[in-house]
């Protein structure tokens, strides 16, 4: 046996040479558990699109007849000399490639080369396909030590199932949902593929039609903005799309405009979920199921027998009708280390059990801490006040000039301040908005989001949440609330400019009689901007908790 380690250049020439990529593809046939994300083409695409941030590395083990027996990509993080596995968090299934079951000695002198590149921090390889975990869990002596493992669920759509999944469209919400989508124009189901070179720039416009949805999606649940944070994500998604044949679309759209879509891999007639987005401001007809159920029968026509969600992600388990173990796999270099997060594993599983035994959730705990601090903070409550304005009065307001209407962009550009609502809540609230047909109103520049608002149509009531109570409106109402703005723009005339395009758009409303808003009492540049444009007081709500 021959170990033999590549990096940098050198790492690429093995890419690029004919004689190795053969050997590296026989590899890949002969190991039982090898994805698409051990493959020489997709490497080559990440490690090129990714050039300025990650090195490649390539460890092999070649057998005395030249045959490669064991394989696995790395990438070296320029700046922190981290390792990971090739595709980093964008390669759902990260694994060794083996000919066989004897890689022990193999692994044990990865390890030890990675120690020497990078000592201070652990080795992780997420989501190992459920055979190499199976053996893993069963074997685990053959592994060096100082390892640990966590099993997760893998959700899968399976077709063979009775009933099938789409047999659910047949539910008259379901059927309602289909129905109303049609009628906004004409509805098609399409598997896409974009591997050739006229398709790229549909590729593109596919792309930046659902990007914007993804990261809102994705911050509101995450708190990460995927292709903002990520600048050449849009890139590597593009180059995986139109150069690789295994990528595909599937996707929901209406006349030219998709309003949902999966982008992933097929392989083994298998459809695996990369990026999942759809249209939230048509989430009432739910695109998204529409896409999964309508889709699987779609796919089972053509022969696909599943989709794998893949592991995270909640919203999975509504559609799973079948689960498979995976695991995540972390190797310590320093004992100590190992140790110590060993012993923090025991602690948190002791207190598992202490909750299960007391039939006590975490979110139970969580809403505990709350209340207290609810109770502290109890006296130091603003008031609520509440105004309103006749639609007919608002009907004569002049235009505001710069202010926008649902430009999902511009709510991205919110800034954390230590002042205002950090960025993961600002965009879960964002997101519940839209999903419930309100509409946003933004004001912003180039990097910031300066001012942005909500404009209920036809509310009836709303909840406050600064003093827990619940408010109702006269009929024929329009609400304008969750003003927000920047730190920098905190100001009377600020606020007066987006309320004025807010109010005369509400007047424009069907019906519409009455426009309501609300201001903390200690916010005077916004009650100040409210009874400027001619709003009137009707009533303070006090905390009731």
């Amino acid at each position: 046996m021959t170990f033999q380690m590549y990096e940098g250049q050198k790492a690429l020439q093995q890419f690029n040479d004919p004689d190795f990529c053969q050997l590296w593809q026989t590899l890949i046939g002969q190991c039982p558990w090898s994805t698409l994300y051990q493959g020489e083409k997709y490497a080559c695409i990440w490690f090129d699109v990714y050039a300025d941030v990650f090195t490649p590395i390539l460890m092999i083990e070649k057998n005395s007849v030249g045959a490669l027996d064991h394989l696995i990509i790395l990438g070296k993080n320029k700046n922190t000399n981290q390792i990971f596995h090739c595709g980093a968090h964008q390669a759902e299934y990260q694994c060794w490639l083996s000919a066989d079951l004897n890689f022990s000695t193999f692994i044990k002198q990865v390890l030890t080369e990675i120690g020497k590149i990078d000592l201070n921090n652990n080795f992780t390889m997420k989501f190992l396909p459920a055979e190499l975990t199976q053996h893993i869990r069963n074997n685990s002596k053959i592994l060096a030590n100082n390892f640990i493992l966590h099993d997760e669920k893998k959700p899968v759509i399976q077709f063979d199932q009775d009933p099938a999944p789409w047999q659910s469209m047949t539910k008259k919400g379901n059927k309602s949902k289909l129905s109303r989508l049609k009628k906004l124009g004409d509805l098609k189901i399409e598997l896409l593929s974009f591997n050739a070179s006229e398709k790229k720039e549909a590729a593109i416009e596919l792309l930046q039609q659902i990007s914007l949805f993804y990261d809102l999606r994705q911050g509101a649940i995450n708190n990460n903005l995927p292709f903002i944070e990520d600048t050449v994500k849009f890139k590597f998604y593009l180059r995986l799309l139109t150069e690789l044949d295994e990528f595909k679309v599937l996707a929901v759209h209406i006349n030219d405009k998709v309003i949902a879509c999966v982008i992933g891999d097929i392989t083994d007639k298998e459809l695996s979920v990369g990026v999942f987005s759809y249209d939230f401001f048509l989430s009432k007809h739910s695109p998204g199921k529409i896409l999964l159920l309508l889709g699987s029968k779609l796919l089972a026509e053509a022969g696909l027998k599943t989709i794998d969600l893949t592991p995270g992600g909640d919203w999975k388990w509504r559609y799973a009708n079948h689960f498979e173990t995976v695991s995540t796999i972390t190797f310590y270099h320093k004992p100590k280390q190992y140790c110590s997060v060993l012993a923090k594993e025991k602690i948190l599983n002791f207190a598992k059990s202490f909750l299960q035994i007391f039939n006590l959730k975490p979110d139970d705990i969580r809403n505990m801490v709350t209340n207290l601090k609810s109770k502290k903070l109890e006296s130091q409550r603003p008031e609520l006040r509440i105004y309103s304005f006749p639609a007919s009065q608002a009907e004569k307001l002049p235009e505001t000039k710069g202010i926008k209407v649902n430009t999902i962009s511009d709510f991205l550009k919110f800034e954390v301040s230590d002042e205002g609502p950090q960025r993961q809540s600002f965009l879960s609230d964002a997101l519940r908005r839209f999903e419930n047909g309100q509409h946003g109103y933004s004001n912003a520049d180039n990097h910031h989001l300066l001012q942005s608002g909500w404009l209920a149509a036809n509310q009836k009531k709303t909840y406050f949440t600064e003093v827990e109570q619940e408010y109702f409106y006269n009929e024929k109402s329009c609400a304008l609330m969750g003003l927000y703005s920047h730190k920098s723009e905190a100001n009377q005339d600020s606020y007066q400019r987006i309320i004025t395009q807010m109010a005369k758009d509400a007047s424009g409303y069907d019906d519409i009689q009455t426009i309501y808003i609300s201001a903390l009492s200690d916010n005077i540049p916004l009650q100040n901007a409210i009874e400027k444009i001619g709003f009137e007081y009707i009533e303070t709500l006090h905390y009731k908790g």
